[in-house]
């Protein structure tokens, strides 16, 4: 189901039946119950690791949301386990490997600046695992058919997401 566009009317114009239910009932009904929206919950047997320092997908086959979006506006929250295997990088207080996390739209466009959504500091021993939760909007989006993966990268050494026992989320759905 998608929002059609109203003609312009003028006068006294007549509306006819078949007008009323696509720009009124069928409009209607995807307003306030038909707007596009995916959710993932994945568990698998083994975690995900990166020792990417761009940001990439975690899983692009997974992990990833394949909407058409109409209105140009879609939110998107995802959640999961992370742990860095690097405590000797840094200096000061920034001791430690740093795992960035954002969401990537048609694998290219991210929400976040620089370090992403989140930004989490290892400054542990290396065993340390850190919940996180990021969402964010994208907005001034070409209507049509587009891919969000949630993204992610380190400041070196090795990132890992926990999948095994754990689960990751992703959500996504059309506001606006």
């Amino acid at each position: 189901m998608s929002y059609t566009v109203v003609p312009q009317r003028s006068g006294a114009n007549t509306v006819s039946s078949s007008d009323w239910n696509t720009y009124v009932r069928d409009n209607m009904a995807y307003l306030y119950q038909g707007r596009p929206r995916s959710q993932i919950f994945r568990e698998g047997s083994s975690n995900y690791t990166t020792s990417s320092t761009s940001f990439v997908a975690v899983d692009s086959t997974n992990l990833r949301i394949t909407q058409t979006i109409n209105s140009g506006i879609y939110k998107v929250e995802a959640w999961g386990v992370v742990q860095h295997s690097d405590t000797a990088s840094g200096a000061g207080t920034e001791l430690g490997g740093r795992i960035s996390l954002d969401f990537l739209l048609d694998g290219t466009t991210r929400l976040g600046g620089t370090n992403g959504l989140l930004s989490i500091l290892q400054s542990n021993n290396g065993s340390a695992m850190h919940a996180f939760h990021i969402s964010g909007i994208f907005t001034g989006v070409t209507v049509g058919s587009r891919t969000i993966a949630l993204a992610w990268r380190t400041s070196g050494a090795t990132a890992k997401m926990f999948n095994n026992a754990y689960v990751i989320g992703l959500i996504g759905h059309e506001i606006g």
